[in-house]
C-alpha cells in the first residue's frame, strides 16, 4: 500500500465521523462545521502532533557530549541519503526502545535510557539507523498521523484508568469498560496504516542503512527480552507502533495495537543480510 493510499485511508476515518457527528447534532449546518473543525484539526495536527508526542514522554534533548555516537550516526546517515538532520531526543524509561515521529521536517529520533544501558553502542547505532531508515523513506507523516488520531480518541480514557487504578481498584475496573469500547476505534487508525510487512522493509532498509544487520538482530533479542519484565508505564497505547517493538505489557488494550510481527520473524529476515 503506497503512502499516499495510507493517507488518504486515515484522513477519510476523521472525516467522515466529523460530518456525520456535525449532521446529527446540527443538520447541513452542523455537518459544515464539523468539516471545519476537521480541517483544523489537521492543520493542528500536522503543525504539532510531534510537540504532543515528545511531550507526553518528557522527550529530552540527547546530550552531543554524552552520546557523540549516536549523533555522529545520525550526521552520517544524514550527509549519506541527502536528507535533513533529525532532532534527537532522549526518554528517561527502564524500558529499551526507540521511535520517530513528526509531520514537518526536521522528524525527531528518540531513544530511551533503557536501550543505551541494555545496548551496547554498536547496537544503538544500528537502532538509530532503523528508526532513520523511516526519515529517509518518508513513512513518518503517515505513521505519526495516525498515531495523534488514535492518541485524541484513547488518551484521555488511558488517563482515567490510570487514576482509577491509583485511587481505587473498583474504580478503575469501572473506568475500563469505556476505554475498552473505544480502543477498537482508535486502533483502526494505527492499523489501516501499519502492517507486519511495512516493520520488516523498515528493518532491512535501517540494516543496510547502518551496514550492521547483526547488530540490530541482537538489539531486537534485548528488546523483546526486556520488554517483558520492564514494559513501558507512560505514554499512550495509541503510540505503540511508532515504536521499533511494542513497548507496553500485554492487557487486552494493548493486544489491540499489536501490529508489529513477531520478533522471530523480523530475525529471521534480517539474518538473510548478514553476510
Amino acid at each position: 500500500m503506497s503512502k499516499i493510499i495510507r493517507l488518504l485511508l486515515i484522513l477519510s476515518v476523521p472525516f467522515v465521523l466529523f460530518f456525520i457527528v456535525g449532521r446529527l447534532f446540527g443538520g447541513v449546518t452542523g455537518a459544515l462545521f464539523g468539516l471545519v473543525f476537521f480541517g483544523i484539526f489537521s492543520i493542528m495536527s500536522y503543525l504539532y502532533s510531534g510537540d504532543v508526542i515528545l511531550r507526553m514522554y518528557s522527550a529530552k534533548l540527547l546530550s552531543r557530549d554524552k552520546y557523540s555516537s549516536i549523533y555522529k550516526t545520525v550526521q552520517e546517515l544524514s550527509e549519506t541519503v541527502e536528507c535533513p538532520v533529525p532532532n534527537l531526543y532522549i526518554v528517561e524509561a527502564d524500558t529499551p526502545s526507540a521511535f520517530v515521529c513528526g509531520m514537518r521536517k526536521p522528524f525527531s529520533i528518540v531513544v530511551t535510557t533503557g536501550l543505551v544501558q541494555v545496548c551496547d553502542e554498536r547496537e544503538v547505532e544500528a537502532v538509530v539507523a532503523r528508526e532513520f531508515a523511516q526519515v529517509s523513506g518518508g513513512h513518518v507523516l503517515v505513521s505519526t498521523l495516525s498515531a495523534i488520531f488514535s492518541l485524541v480518541i484513547l488518551y484521555p480514557f488511558e488517563l482515567l484508568l490510570r487514576y482509577g487504578a491509583v485511587q481505587n481498584k473498583s474504580l478503575g475496573a469501572v473506568l475500563r469498560v469505556p476505554a475498552i469500547l473505544v480502543a477498537p476505534l482508535s486502533a483502526l487508525f494505527v492499523r489501516i496504516s501499519n502492517r507486519s510487512s511495512f516493520f520488516m522493509d523498515i528493518d532491512a532498509d535501517g540494516a543496510r542503512l547502518s551496514k550492521k544487520p547483526a547488530c540490530l538482530v541482537s538489539a531486537l533479542k534485548k528488546i523483546a527480552h526486556e520488554v517483558k519484565y520492564r514494559p513501558l508505564k507512560s505514554g499512550s497505547h495509541a503510540t505503540s507502533a511508532l515504536f521499533i517493538s511494542n513497548p507496553f505489557n500485554g492487557s487486552l488494550i494493548s493486544r489491540l495495537f499489536l501490529v508489529h510481527p513477531l520478533t522471530s520473524e523480523r530475525i529471521a529476515r534480517l539474518e538473510k543480510l548478514v553476510v
